[in-house]
């Protein structure tokens, strides 16, 4: 609901932020995400997330990128997960799949734990242009 009332007001930062600190808190009670930075909380066990937590924490990682000069990189590893869960026929999946191929793949990814270098800037023309 955040996400869409930051749309609504031009993406908005601040319903972006209350949404950032939602998603993020469901990610660390999940299992957290080390490429992240989301720690996990002590004593729960890791569970599954489905696609949309990943969607709209891009979304939320998006909109301050834009508005605040936060760390654009989180956009697309947010993003990334999205694709690995959603479903192939998930028409908004091939839209993000085609944004994470404009990215430069040099060293994030799976086998560098997601790791991405801040010198290369992601690629605009995300799926929220």
């Amino acid at each position: 609901m955040c996400l869409l009332y930051s749309s609504e007001l031009g993406n908005a930062p601040e319903p972006a932020r209350q949404a950032l600190r939602l998603l993020e808190d469901v990610v660390a009670k999940t299992g957290g995400d080390g490429a992240l930075a989301i720690a996990a909380w002590p004593g729960l066990r890791r569970l599954e997330t489905g696609p949309a937590l990943w969607k709209d924490l891009g979304i939320a990682y998006d909109v301050l990128a834009r508005v605040d000069g936060q760390d654009p990189t989180r956009v697309v590893l947010a993003y990334q997960r999205f694709v690995e869960r959603a479903a192939a026929d998930d028409p908004t999946c091939r839209e993000y799949a085609g944004f994470l191929k404009k990215q430069p793949r040099r060293t994030w990814g799976p086998s560098s734990g997601g790791a991405w270098p801040r010198s290369e800037p992601i690629q605009r023309s995300s799926p929220m242009d």
